[in-house]
């Protein structure tokens, strides 16, 4: 959403995940990166504020819990631009 971080894992988020779904997707097995597929609370999840996203908060969340320095750092930014709230 805001191109400042790319990471090595790539998720993405599913209503339901079927066990097929990454080779359906035709993913191919990368040697340091990882595909997480992770389920959403609901409809509501997919209201993004760019096409073809989940919803701000999901991705914050995401990003402070990895752990990362430079996640946390794109979460921050994140907040500032789409989470901020008068």
């Amino acid at each position: 959403m805001t191109k400042h971080y790319r990471s090595d894992e790539t998720v993405l988020h599913v209503e339901a995940a079927a066990s097929d779904l990454p080779k359906r997707l035709k993913a191919l097995p990368h040697q340091t990166g990882r595909l997480i597929l992770l389920g959403v609370p609901g409809p509501l999840a997919f209201r993004g504020k760019a096409a073809h996203t989940v919803h701000p908060l999901l991705i914050y969340t995401e990003l402070v819990l990895s752990g990362s320095d430079r996640a946390r750092e794109a979460a921050s930014e994140l907040r500032e631009r789409f989470l901020s709230f008068p």
